[in-house]
């Protein structure tokens, strides 16, 4: 079937084979003699009754495919058993009733007027299609398609923020969406990460109350506490409260009686006050309120603003225009998101431990940052959108804001093996633009640029000058496996000590490179090279100098025991590595990453021309690392089965004028396909 219906694609016919001609089949076999045009002319009118005890062919025209089924059902009771006569004869009674029945009902249609058979044959055609409508397209059909089924989660809480909120998260839990369905399918295969965000009930009995604890200051079983009376939203406003900011967490309430207890367990013997109508409760550590729709804890100052907004003696958030087209900006179907305003965006990006993610959004320059997290089929895609103020952009363009957007082709060079990729555009643009950034979020490591370039100045050759404009329009950076040790190479014949995990080499692949100028420039690299290598590494013979690798003739230094830096020029390409085998793995037919499953699902929803392009191999990383010892780790036991079961993550970042946008995909393993390790795994040997 699967080659007929590749053929079928192709615009070719599939060879015929015995059973496909039904109908001529039985024409041919009823109607000897009955050439194409005629059959293709044929009245059949009602068959004349017969004696059955002598089978024959029907010498009349028949009864279209009935009638030839009953007199094959007559030819074949005629070489049966008597029993199977009967049911032949069974057949062919049944046959005579349906070709009756056929024959009345076409004398009746056609005895009807043609206005009356049309207006009945366009009311059966409604009915087909109001009947396809409703059974078949409705309950796949988009959300804005009226009774569409298929809608994404609704966000109710945000028109009850106030619009001078600093920050807004919300997340929709209703069981009957597909994201929540989702969600419950991630949450099976990452399980004790699950419990630490949302909280729950863990194997020992002890309960963690995740988010939502951190939030009210008291430990919560979500699933057991919450879920039973919740409508399935959740938020948290963050809003003023005196000189500060306070969250307030919204639920949505589905039985009013299971939030009104549940607000009591977190209140008991609270002193009650009323606030325009409105009862907020005092407790220990929280203050709570129920509105029409939502549950309300936090500080009695921002539960206040938020019942001023519900009774429109303040605005939302909803109606803040530039905050409602941001959020907009977000994948429809989501799980969660999240908004920040532009303090809020400074504060939690650039003054926390989350500062080297401001990287993506470029906080000194936004005027909102929003993102969302979408969940489906063991993927999990997490979008952020940051509107950047163009004025503001001059001084503060942030790292991709100056990146240009490229094509990724080198992925069809750099092997399906590699732990990690990144790829970029205009190196020459790009590297200098990340130097640049180093100096504010890396200090150490741009003062060893600098002192590498004064280096490298001194004996006459320009870092960013000379040897950066080499890089042509493509540059891929890898991580990948080193080969298995051989003995026909001068050098790299011990790429790890029996027992332990080889370590990985780095490479660089460059595109586009002026082979004869880039031979100069890194030959005036070696000398300055030389004089930083450690003393003590030794070196295979004929270093510095030249070697032949896979046919191609490379210059290896070796700087360390584990580091050789080896450079050649590969089908055109620059390529730059931290081991010999950087180059052999070039000349060796293996699979690209291009064409690896993992990499095609984890990429392709990204934009055709990122500005960046990252990609790293979890699982790879993940058991490389145990190898090496952090298996011997306890604390990281107690996350090793949900980590294990990662299996990879891409990022593209793509920059226009007045935003930037980050797009991070996560995939994540059925955990029954991942293979359970021991732990703590034994340390290697030595």
């Amino acid at each position: 079937m699967r080659e007929r219906l590749r053929l079928r694609r192709r615009g070719a016919t599939p060879p015929a084979q015995e059973g496909d001609d039904f109908e001529s089949g039985f024409l041919q076999d009823s109607l000897p003699g009955l050439d194409e045009g005629k059959r293709g002319r044929l009245r059949f009118p009602l068959p004349r009754r017969r004696d059955r005890s002598t089978p024959t062919r029907s010498t009349a025209a028949g009864a279209g495919r009935l009638g030839s089924l009953k007199a094959l059902g007559g030819r074949i009771g005629g070489a049966l058993s008597d029993g199977a006569y009967a049911v032949a004869a069974t057949a062919g009674s049944i046959g005579d009733s349906l070709a009756i029945a056929g024959h009345h009902a076409a004398r009746r249609w056609f005895g009807l007027s043609l206005a009356v058979r049309r207006r009945l044959a366009a009311g059966a055609l409604l009915s087909a299609l109001v009947a396809l409508l409703w059974f078949v397209i409705l309950p796949v059909a988009p959300c804005w398609v009226p009774a569409g089924d298929r809608c994404p989660p609704g966000n109710d809480s945000l028109a009850l923020v106030p619009d001078d909120a600093a920050a807004f998260l919300q997340v929709n839990l209703d069981q009957t969406t597909e994201q929540a369905e989702a969600a419950r399918d991630l949450a099976g295969r990452l399980p004790t990460l699950a419990r630490e965000i949302i909280g729950g009930r863990g194997q020992s009995g002890q309960v963690s109350g995740g988010v939502i604890e951190t939030l009210i200051g008291q430990p919560l079983d979500y699933a057991n506490q919450v879920l039973p009376w919740s409508d399935g939203e959740l938020a948290v406003a963050m809003l003023p409260a005196g000189t500060g900011i306070e969250p307030v967490l919204m639920i949505e309430i589905a039985d009013r009686a299971g939030a009104e207890k549940f607000s009591e367990s977190l209140t008991a013997g609270g002193a009650e006050a009323d606030y325009e109508g409105t009862t907020i409760v005092e407790g220990r550590d929280v203050s709570v309120a129920l509105s029409e729709d939502f549950v309300l804890v936090g500080d009695q100052g921002p539960i206040r603003s938020i019942v001023d907004v519900i009774r429109g003696e303040s605005s939302s958030l909803a109606d803040n225009a530039a905050a409602e087209t941001l959020l907009e900006s977000l994948p429809e179907n989501h799980l969660l998101e999240v908004w920040l305003g532009p303090d809020a965006a400074s504060g939690l990006l650039r003054e926390t431990a989350a500062s080297p993610f401001d990287t993506f959004v470029n906080s000194a320059s936004a005027t909102g940052v929003v993102a969302s997290v979408s969940i489906e089929a063991g993927v999990v895609d997490l979008a952020v959108r940051s509107e950047l103020d163009p004025e503001k952009v001059e001084t503060s363009p942030g790292v991709f804001a100056a990146l240009p957007g490229f094509e990724p082709t080198l992925t069809e060079t750099v092997g399906a093996d590699a732990f990690a990729y990144l790829g970029f555009g205009e190196p020459a643009q790009s590297l200098s633009v990340l130097l640049d950034r180093a100096q504010a979020d890396a200090p150490g490591l741009a003062a060893g640029f600098e002192e590498l370039g004064e280096t490298l100045s001194r004996e006459g050759v320009d870092l960013e000058g000379d040897l950066l404009p080499l890089l042509g329009g493509e540059v891929a950076l890898s991580v990948e496996p080193r080969l298995a040790a051989t003995s026909g190479d001068a050098v790299g014949e011990t790429p790890g000590a029996p027992g332990t995990a080889p370590v990985p080499y780095a490479g660089l692949l460059a595109d586009g490179v002026e082979e004869e100028e880039a031979t100069e420039v890194l030959a005036r690299l070696q000398g300055p090279l030389s004089s930083v290598a450690d003393p003590d590494a030794g070196g295979p013979s004929g270093l510095p100098g030249s070697v032949e690798l896979g046919g191609v003739d490379a210059q290896v230094l070796r700087l360390s025991p584990s580091v050789e830096l080896t450079y050649g020029f590969v089908e055109g390409r620059l390529a730059l590595a931290t081991d010999p085998d950087g180059i052999r793995r070039l000349t060796t037919d293996r699979a690209p990453l291009a064409d690896l499953d993992t990499f095609e699902d984890a990429v392709e929803a990204f934009p055709d021309r990122p500005s960046a392009l990252l990609y790293v191999d979890l699982a790879g990383v993940i058991e490389q690392l145990e190898a090496l010892g952090l298996g011997t780790d306890t604390a990281y036991g107690a996350y090793a089965q949900d980590l294990r079961t990662l299996e990879a993550a891409a990022l593209a970042v793509s920059s226009a004028e007045a935003r930037l946008d980050t797009d991070l995909r996560l995939i994540v393993a059925d955990p029954e396909t991942v293979e359970p390790a021991p732990l703590p795994i034994q340390p290697p040997p030595g």
